[in-house]
């Protein structure tokens, strides 16, 4: 588990499967969607406010799809799914996060529960 601002955290199985959750439960955008899909994050960081993950669809065995990036603002609690590298970076100027934050599996701030 890792803090993140605004009281946010960010959950995974020792590296995979991770989700962000706040007070009242994990956020709707993980886990298994009426589609069929299953979205986990693997990948994190944040900068100010920002936070971001890399966002993949692990329903089918057979392959990991990659659905781009992740991007909450925790001051507010929107959140958008950039396809790109480049659309998430526009969307964090937008916010003022001058550039995507450095992604990992944890932090130095990261803890087991």
């Amino acid at each position: 588990m890792t803090e993140l601002p605004n009281g946010y955290t960010y959950h995974s199985n020792g590296g995979s499967y991770g989700h962000i959750r706040q007070k009242g439960g994990r956020l709707r955008a993980f886990g298994i969607q009426d589609d069929g899909s299953e979205r986990w994050c693997n990948e994190f960081g944040w900068q100010a406010h920002a936070v971001v993950c890399r966002m993949t669809d692990e329903a089918s065995s057979d392959s990991l799809r990659e659905l781009g990036y992740f991007i909450l603002d925790t001051g507010t609690g929107k959140a958008w799914l950039a396809p790109d590298t480049s659309e998430a970076q526009l969307r964090l100027q937008q916010l003022g996060v001058p550039r995507l934050p450095r992604l990992a599996t944890c932090f130095w701030s990261t803890r087991r529960r």
